[in-house]
C-alpha cells in the first residue's frame, strides 16, 4: 500500500514541478511575495489615511452645520438625528463593517 502511495506521490504534477525547481526559481518566487506584501502594506496604509481624511472632513462639515443652523435648533436637531442614523446604519448591518469583513 505504501509503495502505491509513493508512486502516486512521485507521479503527481506538484512533485514533478518541485523536482525541476532551482534556487533561482525560489528566489524569484520570494521576491514576488515580498513585492506583494509591500503592496498590501502600502494599500492598507493608504486606506487608513483616506478614512482619516474622510472623518476629518465630515467633522468639519458637522461643525459648519452647527454654526449655520445654530439659531434654528428644531431644524438642526432633525438634521443631526438624520446624519446620526446614517452613520449608525453604515457601521452596522450591511454597511461599512460588512465590506471590511469581506476584504480580509
Amino acid at each position: 500500500m505504501s509503495m502505491q502511495m509513493g508512486r502516486v506521490m512521485s507521479a503527481s504534477p506538484e512533485m514533478e514541478l518541485m523536482k525541476k525547481m532551482t534556487s533561482q526559481n525560489i528566489d524569484t518566487f520570494l521576491e514576488g511575495q515580498k513585492a506583494a506584501m509591500e503592496y498590501e502594506f502600502k494599500e492598507s496604509r493608504e486606506n487608513k489615511i483616506f478614512l482619516g481624511i474622510v472623518v476629518l472632513l465630515f467633522m468639519i462639515f458637522i461643525i459648519v452645520l452647527v454654526f449655520l443652523l445654530g439659531d434654528k435648533p428644531d431644524i438642526l436637531e432633525k438634521v443631526l438625528y438624520t446624519i446620526g442614523g446614517l452613520i449608525v446604519g453604515a457601521f452596522g448591518g450591511y454597511g461599512f463593517g460588512k465590506t471590511k469583513r469581506n476584504d480580509e
